[in-house]
C-alpha cells in the first residue's frame, strides 16, 4: 500500500467512509508497517579512534548481559556506523536517542557528540555533515536509560547516514569521572 497525501477538508463538506478509509486508515497502516524507530546496537558500531572498547561484563547463568562500548571519561573516543534508510521513508528529521547506562555512581556531567551526514546515490561519500551536541547529567545512577541528543535535519529516503558518536571526556563540560556503557543509538523518525 502506498501513501496517500492527506486531503485537506473545506467547510461543510461531507465526511465519507471512502475518505476515512483511504487518508486515515490506510495511512496509519502504511507509517506503523514501514517507518518504525531506526535502532543502531553498540555491535553494529567500528572504532574509528583509540580507546574504545567493545565489550560485555560476565553475568550469572539467570541474567543477561547487554553488548556495550564501554567509554570513559579521559579520552575522546569515535565510533561510526552507517544505516540505509527505506525506499519509501516519507518522514523529515530524525530524533536520536542516546541508550546507556552509568557503570558507577559517579556524579557529574556528560558530554556525548553525534556527528552525521546523509548521502545518496553518485554524490562523494565523504559530503559534509553536521552535529548534535548534548551536555546532561544522568538522573540514575547505574541503571539502564535513554536521552533525547536531538534531531537531526531532513534526508531522503534511500538516503545512507553516516554516524560518529563520540563521548567528550577531553572536555572540561564532561565532569564525571565515570564510564559509559554505550548500548545503541534509537533514531526516531519525525
Amino acid at each position: 500500500m502506498d501513501w496517500t497525501t492527506p486531503r485537506t477538508w473545506v467547510t461543510s463538506e461531507l465526511v465519507t467512509a471512502a475518505f476515512l478509509n483511504t487518508h486515515i486508515r490506510d495511512n496509519l497502516n502504511f507509517v506503523h508497517d514501514t517507518h518504525g524507530p531506526i535502532w543502531v546496537p553498540a555491535i553494529e558500531w567500528a572504532q574509528v579512534a583509540q580507546n574504545g572498547l567493545h565489550g560485555s561484563t560476565d553475568q550469572g547463568a539467570d541474567e543477561v548481559s547487554m553488548q556495550v562500548i564501554q567509554m570513559n571519561a579521559t579520552n575522546a573516543i569515535y565510533f561510526g556506523a552507517t544505516v540505509l534508510l527505506p525506499d519509501d521513508w516519507i518522514s523529515g528529521g530524525i530524533t536520536w536517542k542516546l541508550h546507556y547506562k552509568k557503570v558507577t555512581a559517579a556524579a557529574g556531567d556528560y558530554v556525548w557528540e553525534i556527528d552525521y551526514g546523509h548521502i545518496a546515490t553518485g554524490e562523494d561519500i565523504h559530503a559534509a555533515g553536521a552535529n548534535l551536541d548534548k551536555t546532561f547529567t544522568p538522573t540514575d545512577d547505574t541503571n539502564y536509560q535513554i536521552e533525547s541528543i536531538g534531531t537531526s535535519v531532513a534526508p531522503s529516503a534511500g538516503d545512507l547516514i553516516r554516524l560518529v558518536v563520540r563521548r567528550d571526556g577531553v572536555e572540561g563540560a564532561d565532569t564525571s569521572a565515570d564510564t559509559m556503557h554505550f548500548i545503541g543509538m534509537e533514531g526516531e523518525y519525525t
